[in-house]
C-alpha cells in the first residue's frame, strides 16, 4: 500500500503541511509519498524511511476568484492531474487537515467509473446552486448546474482522469467560470463523483462541532477515541488551528500533532510514549505533548476536558503495566509503585518523597538514581534516556521542587557522585586528546589570537590539553549528561580558564538548552566525543553557533564515521565551511563569514552592521501619555540608537466596523466592550500597519519597530546584538521582550524559538515578513499583538536571550471613554 498526497503552498503556509504529513505517518504503516507544489519558496526535496517528499516550485499565474484567507497556489496542487504519469489516485490535502485515522483505508477504497471520491454536500447543493449568487454558469457550462458540489479535497482517479483528457478539460472550465479549484475541477470531471463517509472530511464548522452539547454523537457511524472523532479532520474556514488561543474547534489537537520538515527530513515523526499515573496537575503531561510525545495519565480522579488522539485518560486501572513502548513513567507525589514483575525497568517520581518511598524503591531492585530539578529543565521533564544514574549510597528523601528518576538496569548502576579525586585525563599518553591537539595546534595558533575563545560539545581530554596549549585563551566546555559533567568539571577545576556547562540534550527538543550559558564569539568549536549522538538526537541544530564563529573560526568534528557524522561535514561545508583536513575520524573545517548564505538573505548581513542594529528603527505611540514618551527619550539614550517616532492613531468610535473588530480577544467580555480596549486596539493596530507599511517604503531591509512603552535593560544593546548574530538564515521576527508564560524552544545559546507569544513592546523585523504580513494584518479583526502571535506557527520567529527589554508600566486610560460601535 502507498499512500500518494499533493499540496500547495505560498510562503504563508509552507511550513504547515509538515504538521499534516506528521499526522498521516503516525497511525498508518504504508509507505507515503507527498508532492508539494510552492509560490515563492523552495526547498530540497528528501526520503527518510517510508516518507518521500518532493517540492516543486511553480510560479506561473493563475486567474479566478478564492476566497480571502488563500491565494491562487491552491490551484496549483491539481496540475498533478498533468505532471504525475505513474499514480494511479491522489488525495489532495489542504493545510488545516490533519488524519487522525489510518489513511490507507480511504485509499483502499473502489472509484468504481467515478473521476473523484469526496463527501459530498445535502442533496440540492449542486454547481448552479452555489453559482446563483456569483453570476451563474456561463452559457456553454450550462450543463454542469446539476453536478454535486463535493467538500475539498477530493481523491482523484488519475489513470481515468489522463485517459480523458481532464487537464485540458480543467483549464478551459476554469478560465471560462472564472472561480476557485473546486468549482472548475466539479464542472470538468462532469459531475462523476462518487461520494465517501463523513469521517473522510470532518468539517466542525458545518458538523455543529463534530459532537452535541450532551455528548451525543451526530453521527453514529464515527467511530470515536479518546473524546477524538476518528477521521480526517478538515479545519476550513478563515479560523485555522494554529493560530495561538484560536477560537477554532479543539485548536488543541493541531498543537498535539504539531512537526515540522527538518524533523520530517531526519525522520523524527514517532512520538515518544509517557504514562503519568496520579499526577497533581496536567501541566507536565500537557508540557509533554507541545514537545511531541504521546501520553497517558491514569487514575486521574479530575475532570478536565482533555482529550486527544494519543492523551488517553484511563481512571481506575491500574497505572503500573509495562507497555514496550513506554519511554517514560512517572508517578505523582501521592502514587507509589508497586512491586509488580510488570513494572518498567525506569520510573520516575514526583516530589515530595519520604526516606520510606525511596526505600521500598530501592527494595524492589531500583539501584540507579538521579535527581534533577525541575526548574532546570524544558517543561515536562527530561527523556530518562539523558539522564546518568548512579547509586546514591543510602535511601535520601526527595524534595518537593525535585524529581527523582529511578533504574533497575545494570548499565545505570555505575557510582558517580562524588567524583572520582584522580584526573583521568591528566596523562599525556592518550591518544584521542593527542591527535585532535595536533590537528588544532598549527592552525589555531596561525588563526586565534591569544585570548581566542574556544567552544567544546562533549569535553574532557580535549580541554586540558588545550588549556595548557592555550593558557590565556577562553575554554567553555557543554555536556548534557550529569555524571559526565561532574566528572570532568572536577578533573579540571584547577584550570582557571575552563568553563564547564551542563546543558540538556533531550530528543524532544531541538537542541541543547543554553539559555544560561554565556557564550563569547568563538575562534573554534569542536564537537568532540559526543558529537555522533548528538546529530542522531537532534538533527544539525548545534550548527546554530555559526552566528558565533569569527571569520576563518575553525570547526573540529569527531567521530565522523560513527552516527552518519558525513552527513554533518556535508550540513557544515553547506553552511559555508571549508574542509583543511581529515585524518581518520576528524575532520577540520573552516569557516568564513563571506558565505552564500549571507548573498542570499541581506538582511543578515544588515544586522550584523557595527553602526546600528537595523537599518531603520520606529517607534509606535500612542495618544496623551507624556510620561511614557519622556521615559522613552531618556532610556533610549542609553541604548545608543537613532529612532523615528511615529505619530498616534486612533479612530473615532463611530467610524469602527463590527467586522474590524469582532475578532478582538476581549470584545466577548462586557466590561472591555464599556471601555476603551477595543478603540486602543484598533488604534495600535492601525499603528502597526504604518509602521511596517512606512519600513517597507523606505527600501530598508530590517526595521525594528517598538512601543513608546518599550524599556531597555543595561547592556541591552550588547544583549540584542549578540542574539541578532545567532539568527538563522531563514528568520522572519525577533522579539526583545516576551511574556515568560509563553512556549520559549531552546534554539541556540542567545535565542530561543517562539511558539505563540503576545507583546510588540520591541521586534525586529525582516523585509519579506513585513511584505507577507501587511495583506493580512490589513484584512485582520484582532489585536496587532494577537495577530502577531498566531502567525507563529507559520513564521521562524525567535526571542532573544536574556531579554534586553520589557514593557514599562504606564498610565494607558488616556484616550476618553466612548459608546462602543454596535454589532450591525
Amino acid at each position: 500500500m502507498v499512500i500518494t498526497l499533493v499540496f500547495s503552498t505560498d510562503a504563508r503556509g509552507f511550513a504547515l503541511p509538515a504538521t499534516v504529513v506528521a499526522s498521516v505517518l503516525r497511525r498508518t504503516q504504508a509507505r507515503v509519498i507527498v508532492k508539494i507544489y510552492t509560490r515563492g519558496v523552495s526547498a530540497e526535496s528528501f526520503r527518510s524511511g517510508r516518507l518521500e517528499v518532493e517540492f516543486r516550485r511553480c510560479d506561473g499565474e493563475v486567474g479566478g476568484i478564492y476566497s480571502q484567507h488563500v491565494s491562487e497556489a491552491v490551484f496549483d496542487r491539481l496540475r498533478i492531474i498533468r505532471d504525475e504519469t505513474e499514480w494511479d489516485r491522489v488525495l489532495i490535502m489542504d493545510h488545516d487537515m490533519l488524519a487522525l485515522c489510518d489513511l490507507a483505508e480511504y485509499f483502499a477504497e473502489p472509484f468504481g467509473e467515478s473521476l473523484l471520491m469526496s463527501r459530498l454536500f445535502d442533496k440540492g447543493n449542486t454547481l448552479g446552486f452555489h453559482l446563483r449568487n456569483r453570476g451563474g454558469l456561463p452559457e456553454d457550462w450550462l450543463q454542469a448546474a446539476d453536478h454535486p458540489l463535493f467538500f475539498m479535497g477530493p481523491m482523484m482517479n488519475l489513470v481515468a482522469m489522463r485517459r480523458e483528457g481532464i487537464w485540458e478539460r480543467l483549464l478551459e472550465a476554469h478560465t471560462a467560470i472564472g472561480q476557485d479549484d473546486r468549482v472548475a475541477l466539479a464542472a470538468a470531471c462532469g459531475g462523476r463523483v462518487r461520494g465517501v463517509a463523513a469521517k473522510w472530511n470532518l468539517v466542525p464548522k458545518w458538523d455543529g462541532s463534530l459532537m452535541h452539547p450532551d455528548g451525543e454523537q451526530w453521527n453514529p457511524e464515527l467511530q470515536w477515541r479518546n473524546g477524538v472523532p476518528e477521521g480526517l479532520v478538515h479545519w476550513t474556514g478563515p479560523l485555522k488551528p494554529w493560530f495561538r488561543n484560536s477560537k477554532a474547534w479543539r485548536a488543541d489537537l493541531w498543537d498535539s500533532e504539531a512537526c515540522d520538515w527538518e524533523q520530517l527530513r531526519a525522520g523524527r515523526w514517532e512520538k515518544p510514549l509517557a504514562v503519568e499515573v496520579k499526577p497533581d496537575s496536567l501541566f507536565r503531561a500537557r508540557a509533554l505533548l507541545r514537545r511531541g510525545w504521546r501520553v497517558q495519565v491514569r487514575d486521574f480522579d479530575r475532570e478536565e476536558a482533555v482529550s486527544y488522539p494519543d492523551f488517553a485518560f484511563a481512571n481506575g486501572e491500574d497505572g503500573t503495566g509495562r507497555s514496550e513502548e513506554m519511554e517514560l513513567l512517572r508517578f505523582g507525589p501521592e502514587a507509589l509503585p508497586s512491586p509488580f514483575d510488570s513494572l518498567s525497568d525506569s520510573v520516575a517520581l514526583e516530589g515530595p518523597r519520604t526516606r520510606g518511598d525511596m526505600a521500598a524503591m530501592r527494595a524492589m531492585g531500583f539501584l540507579g538514581e538521579a535527581r534533577i530539578r525541575r526548574d532546570r529543565w524544558a517543561a515536562g521533564g527530561p527523556h530518562p534516556k539523558v539522564l546518568s544514574y548512579g547509586d546514591p549510597g543510602g535511601a535520601f528523601a526527595v524534595a518537593h521542587d525535585e524529581d527523582c528518576y529511578l533504574s533497575r538496569m545494570e548499565q545505570h548502576r555505575k557510582p558517580v557522585s562524588p567524583p572520582d579525586e584522580s584526573d583521568p585525563w591528566s596523562g599525556e599518553d592518550d591518544g584521542e586528546a593527542q591527535t585532535l591537539i595536533e590537528v588544532l595546534a598549527e592552525p589555531l595558533a596561525d588563526r586565534m589570537a591569544a585570548t581566542g575563545a574556544i567552544l567544546v560539545f562533549g569535553p574532557g581530554r580535549p580541554l586540558r590539553k588545550l588549556a595548557r596549549r592555550f593558557p590565556k585563551a577562553n575554554l567553555i566546555g557543554v555536556e548534557h549528561d550529569v555524571g559526565r559533567w561532574r566528572q570532568v568539571k572536577h578533573a579540571l577545576r584547577d584550570l582557571a580558564n575552563v568553563e564547564v556547562h551542563h546543558a540538556s540534550l533531550d530528543p524532544t527538543l531541538p537542541w541543547y538548552d543554553l539559555s544560561g550559558v554565556a557564550v563569547p564569539e568563538l575562534d573554534c568549536v569542536i564537537v568532540a566525543g559526543r558529537g555522533g549522538e548528538s546529530s542522531r538526537i537532534n538533527g544539525n541544530g548545534w550548527m546554530s553557533v555559526l552566528g558565533l564563529l569569527k571569520p576563518g573560526a575553525l570547526v573540529l568534528l569527531c567521530d565522523q564515521e560513527k552516527a552518519d557524522g558525513t552527513a554533518d561535514e556535508v550540513a557544515w561545508t553547506e553552511a559555508g565551511c571549508e574542509t583543511l583536513r581529515k585524518d581518520g575520524t576528524v575532520r577540520l573545517l573552516a569557516f568564513s563569514k563571506s558565505n552564500e548564505r549571507d548573498r542570499r538573505h541581506p538582511g543578515c548581513g544588515k544586522i550584523r552592521k557595527k553602526d546600528g542594529l537595523a537599518d531603520v528603527v520606529y517607534v509606535m505611540t500612542t495618544l496623551g501619555c507624556p510620561e511614557s514618551l519622556a521615559g522613552l527619550r531618556t532610556n533610549w539614550e542609553r541604548f545608543g540608537c537613532d529612532y523615528v517616532v511615529l505619530p498616534p492613531l486612533s479612530p473615532h468610535p463611530s467610524n469602527i466596523r463590527w467586522e474590524e473588530m469582532r475578532g478582538i480577544d476581549a470584545s466577548q467580555r462586557t466590561d472591555a466592550l464599556r471601555g476603551d480596549h477595543v478603540v486602543e486596539a484598533i488604534g495600535e493596530r492601525m499603528g502597526g500597519i504604518a509602521a511596517l507599511e512606512r519600513f517597507v517604503a523606505s527600501g530598508a531591509e530590517t526595521a525594528l519597530i517598538c512601543r513608546d512603552d518599550c524599556r531597555w535593560k543595561p547592556r541591552a544593546a550588547e544583549m540584542a546584538g549578540a542574539a541578532a548574530r545567532q539568527l538563522p538564515e531563514e528568520w522572519d521576527l525577533l522579539y526583545f521582550s516576551a511574556p515568560r508564560g509563553a512556549i520559549h524552544l531552546p534554539f541556540a545559546t542567545r535565542l530561543t524559538r517562539m511558539r505563540g507569544a503576545r507583546l510588540c513592546t520591541a521586534i525586529l523585523w525582516q523585509r519579506t515578513t513585513a511584505l507577507d504580513l501587511l495583506p493580512e494584518l490589513r484584512a485582520c479583526d484582532c489585536e496587532f499583538d494577537i495577530f502577531l502571535e498566531r502567525s507563529h506557527t507559520r513564521l521562524n520567529a525567535f526571542c532573544a536571550v536574556p531579554m534586553p527589554a520589557y514593557q514599562a508600566t504606564t498610565h494607558r486610560n488616556h484616550i476618553p471613554s466612548h459608546e462602543q460601535p454596535s454589532q450591525s
